[in-house]
């Protein structure tokens, strides 16, 4: 398993490279504070998974699978 920190400093980088907390929020449906949660906690919710991983890839970009609790 990655380290706390680790995945929360690659979770961060998905979000910035997404746009921000608030472009992020807007994608998934749910609050800013939703998306800090994640960042704080280092993962983000599996039902999240399809909807950020189709953002990343139509921006070039490939994430963990393990940030996602799976």
């Amino acid at each position: 398993m990655t380290p706390l920190k680790t995945r929360q400093v690659m979770v961060g980088d998905l979000v910035r490279a997404l746009g921000g907390g608030s472009a992020v929020a807007r994608v998934i449906g749910v609050s800013p504070s939703a998306v800090s949660n994640w960042q704080r906690l280092g993962r983000f919710p599996a039902r999240t998974y399809l909807q950020i991983r189709r953002r990343l890839k139509a921006k070039g970009k490939s994430a963990p699978e393990q940030l996602w609790g799976m």
